[in-house]
């Protein structure tokens, strides 16, 4: 069912692009914590301080996961870095990764040279699907070992380790929804590649529905709708865990996505 060849030449066809993601959000959250010490050493953290007791501005900082006593913490520093580039940078990855593993061959055209080996539809897309994740898989491995690094060279005091595996995570399973997503998506397309502005459209849309429903209380229904909403970000508070809605969640929709790319891959009509 598993087809070797297909996951080893996937991850040979994509292990250069997933390595310089993971280097490129990598090299953002290292840099942005290098900022950390400084800004405390010369007091740029008291002067935001009084900007962010500003209402509207405290109210968009809430929106964006910031809150000025969560900056004096290492690990709350990091949380307001970790949403921009390991969340989104890392869902736009991995829903154009998943996306174009599964429609590439069809808007090549060269569908049919798979279909032409003793291959059944079910071991093309299980493997596809096992590489995607491969990598997706390594991009947090990478991204997380850096991150952690980052945390133990610039803290100057001791951090919750616990949260910050829990946020790692939270953060995976959120790009894996991505991912899923993405998977989706090509599966249900009638003909090519989905475009690319649909797939990075999906990942800032939902992520700035998210942000509005925060703060405008009208809107605050809207914000079950986007998976941002079940990322926990209030890692300096003593309970912090994972919870069992927010891994539900999760759970749920990525097998769900999962099953009907499936279902839908076995039975669509391709045109060569």
């Amino acid at each position: 069912m598993i087809n070797t060849n297909i996951i080893i030449f996937e991850l040979k066809n994509n292990l250069k692009q997933t390595l310089l993601w993971s280097l490129g959000i990598s090299f953002l959250i290292f840099i942005s914590l290098s900022m950390y010490t400084t800004m405390l050493e010369q007091g740029a953290l008291d002067q935001l301080e009084a900007m962010m007791q500003t209402p509207m501005i405290a109210k968009m900082m809430e929106a964006f996961g910031i809150e000025f006593e969560s900056l004096k913490d290492i690990l709350g520093f990091y949380v307001s870095r970790n949403v921009m580039f390991s969340m989104i940078m890392g869902g736009i990855f991995a829903i154009m990764l998943s996306a174009n593993t599964l429609s590439k061959e069809e808007s090549e055209k060269t569908i049919e040279y798979l279909f032409a080996k003793p291959l059944t539809r079910t071991s093309i897309f299980i493997s596809k699907f096992l590489a995607s994740h491969i990598l997706i898989l390594l991009l947090n491995v990478i991204v997380t070992i850096v991150g952690y690094i980052g945390l133990e060279i610039f803290k100057t005091s001791e951090y919750n380790f616990y949260a910050f595996i829990v946020l790692s995570i939270y953060t995976y399973l959120l790009i894996l929804f991505f991912a899923s997503s993405g998977f989706l998506l090509a599966a249900t397309q009638k003909r090519g590649r989905v475009a690319i502005g649909l797939l990075i459209g999906l990942v800032l849309g939902t992520y700035f529905w998210d942000i509005l429903s925060k703060i405008i209380n009208e809107t605050e229904f809207i914000g079950w709708f986007t998976p941002y909403k079940y990322i926990d970000l209030q890692v300096l508070r003593p309970d912090y865990g994972f919870e069992f809605y927010r891994v539900a969640f999760f759970a749920t929709f990525i097998l769900l996505f999962s099953v009907i790319s499936f279902i839908v891959y076995k039975k669509k009509n391709y045109y060569i």
